[in-house]
């Protein structure tokens, strides 16, 4: 396995400062559900927290790993089944976009999720568009049935040179053999939901999130 280095972390415990790396987390004035706690955000009414990209997030073809734990609140009813909690993700333009994010399913069919139960840990990847600008293939690890609610759950999504890995509170659940290109990661991150206009109640964490973190292989 590859020795990374963590290149940005944000504790968000009492502030989005970050404790490594040089942008903070910041409160979305359109998505103001965020509340620094002690020792992590908690968020609700579709809160989201705002990363200004830096050349420093962006692996480009070495290894790299994204994570995050996670909480959702207790009977949390606000994301319906059938869909997914962005949780932290890497600025996106669909169709083709790069793309690095975690997620919590809550899902119910749907390609790539599992049934039937909340907080499925999920992890998704994308890379940079090919040389003639066809989009890169989208790569989508998903974790074993959780209990509902269950939690703190630590999710990280791991690249490495010929395989995607999805870990769950220090154990490896899903795996996948695969090459991929680079990954340009230098746009906006966010924590919460996902970035854009069109974020619904389905898009957006209900619960506490603290260690986001991104690591590279120096």
């Amino acid at each position: 396995m590859s020795i990374l280095t963590t290149v940005a972390l944000w504790t968000l415990a009492g502030s989005g400062v970050a404790a490594i790396g040089p942008s903070p987390a910041v409160i979305d004035p359109t998505m103001p559900g965020v509340v620094f706690e002690a020792t992590r955000a908690r968020f609700a009414d579709q809160g989201r927290l705002v990363i200004a990209g830096s050349p420093v997030y962006s692996p480009g073809t070495r290894d790299f790993a994204i994570s995050v734990t996670v909480q959702t609140k207790p009977g949390s009813t606000s994301i319906p089944a059938g869909d997914h909690a962005n949780v932290f993700q890497h600025w996106t333009s669909r169709p083709g976009g790069v793309m690095a994010k975690i997620e919590l399913a809550t899902a119910k069919n749907g390609p790539g999720k599992a049934d039937d139960v909340m907080n499925v840990p999920r992890c998704e990847l994308q890379a940079d568009p090919l040389p003639d600008g066809t989009p890169s293939d989208q790569i989508i690890l998903v974790a074993p049935k959780t209990s509902d609610n269950a939690g703190p759950l630590t999710i990280r999504c791991v690249k490495n040179k010929s395989n995607v890995q999805l870990f769950v509170n220090g154990v490896m659940v899903a795996r996948r053999g695969v090459t991929l290109g680079a990954f340009t990661l230098d746009r906006d991150w966010s924590i919460g939901a996902k970035l854009g206009a069109n974020v619904t109640p389905s898009d957006a964490l209900a619960g506490w999130a603290w260690n986001a973190r991104v690591e590279i292989k120096p």
